[in-house]
């Protein structure tokens, strides 16, 4: 049941591919634009927090978690309560497009323009574009943003630090941070680095290559 609905999401993208236009091209220029900007790959210990804590079956799916979707269907139907269920790709088009609306005709759309991502950029390097126009709270838009109003260096990064940055997205950290949302970030943080030491998310490049100057375009054409 699982792979027939995957198999119709995809295809129903496939077939309403012309009226993303717009939002193809969106991508299409992101992606130019990390290719040109990030020589040097995104830290894979960023990559494994994000995977770890936003999606862990990232590379298990083609843009639409379909598990995480049903789950979240029923919630809604038998429990009136809405749960997370967006992938990385999912995430990504929402805030590529900045729509945000809770509608069933957003939602529709963002899952179908999601499944579609891999067409364009590949997957990866899905996760890593997605950090680098992320929002992570006030003054935080996008991953340098964000490292450099925490005080960070990319390529030193530890575990834990790589869980702070990632607790960001769910908990955005306000110009004024409340112990509040102080204690928020922390207990996120503290949640995916659980995630982090239970699962194996095999990282697309080693802090090896890193440390090499090895990209993961680089890694391609070898």
């Amino acid at each position: 049941m699982l792979r027939i609905l995957s198999n119709l999401i995809y295809g129903m993208a496939s077939l309403f591919w012309w009226s993303f236009k717009s939002d193809t091209l969106k991508l299409k220029k992101l992606y130019g634009a990390y290719c040109l900007n990030y020589i040097r790959p995104i830290n894979p210990v960023l990559v494994k927090a994000l995977v770890a804590g936003e999606d862990h079956r990232h590379y298990k799916h083609r843009g639409v978690d379909t598990i995480a979707l049903i789950r979240a269907m029923w919630y809604f139907l038998f429990k009136a309560s809405l749960q997370g269920g967006s992938t990385i790709e999912q995430q990504l088009v929402r805030t590529l497009t900045a729509r945000y609306e809770r509608t069933l005709r957003r939602k529709v759309r963002e899952i179908l323009l999601a499944s579609t991502v891999e067409r364009i950029i590949p997957k990866k390097d899905i996760a890593s574009v997605y950090l680098t126009i992320a929002y992570y709270g006030a003054r935080m838009n996008g991953l340098q943003g964000a490292l450099a109003h925490l005080g960070l260096s990319q390529f030193t990064l530890t575990y834990r630090e790589a869980a702070s940055v990632v607790a960001r997205l769910k908990y955005p950290e306000p110009a004024s941070l409340s112990s509040r949302r102080h204690a928020q970030i922390q207990e996120r943080t503290e949640h995916i680095l659980r995630l982090m030491n239970e699962e194996v998310v095999t990282p697309i490049i080693s802090s090896t290559d890193i440390s090499n100057g090895i990209t993961s375009r680089t890694l391609t054409a070898s």
